[in-house]
């Protein structure tokens, strides 16, 4: 019966298979690079979903359609190895959405710029000078501990930073409009844009680590 012949062929696909090796008879091969053991093991398997499919109850389509998955793990394993470009593309172009993953994904963010020459600059230059101070600091102890004491209670270094990156940003939109409206040299406007975003970063970085510095030397 048509069933019988089913579950046996069911039963010859779970036998291991090891790795994807071709050992075959030299008569058995009648087109070279193709793995006939697979190639031939697929089509019975095939064969064996087609007749299954005929059958209208449930079990029979759904065990229909596992043989015909078989069928086809079978068959794409016994296509050569070697493979021409062509060859390659016609298989690929064939696959169905959800399996053809050989167009790349949009990129949609932008890659992140690295900080300018003037921007690490300013940011060392403000580090440096924080370490200087930092230094300087066992020789004025008493005056740093009664300013951190009005610091921590009005919040000075909050506002100074706040302060510092609204004047950084002020400036930025306004040289950023003089040149858009005096400037239409595209050099120019580059040129304008580059110092105003290396002033701006070097600033915000530079206070930012410089008071991290100040902070710990003034922990016990």
């Amino acid at each position: 019966m048509v069933r019988r012949e089913s579950e046996d062929t069911l039963t010859a696909r779970d036998e291991p298979v090891v790795g994807r090796s071709c050992l075959v008879d030299s008569e058995e091969i009648e087109v070279p690079g193709i793995c006939w053991k697979f190639a031939r093991h697929g089509s019975n398997i095939l064969q064996a979903s087609l007749a299954e499919s005929q059958l209208s109850d449930a079990q029979s389509q759904a065990f229909s359609r596992q043989l015909y998955l078989d069928a086809m793990a079978y068959l794409i394993k016994g296509l050569p190895s070697d493979l021409t470009e062509q060859e390659t593309l016609h298989l690929k172009n064939t696959l169905p959405e959800s399996l053809n993953y050989s167009t790349p994904p949009k990129r949609n963010r932008s890659k992140k710029r690295s900080p300018s020459l003037l921007h690490r600059s300013l940011a060392s230059l403000i580090i440096t000078i924080c370490l200087l101070l930092r230094l300087a600091l066992p020789y004025i102890k008493l005056f740093i501990a009664m300013a951190y004491s009005y610091d921590r209670e009005h919040h000075i270094r909050e506002r100074v930073f706040a302060y510092s990156v609204v004047v950084a940003d002020s400036f930025g939109k306004r040289s950023m409009a003089l040149a858009s409206a005096a400037m239409t040299n595209e050099v120019v406007l580059r040129a304008v844009t580059y110092w105003v975003d290396g002033i701006r970063g070097g600033l915000n970085e530079g206070f930012g680590e410089g008071l991290k510095v100040i902070e710990a030397q003034d922990e016990p």
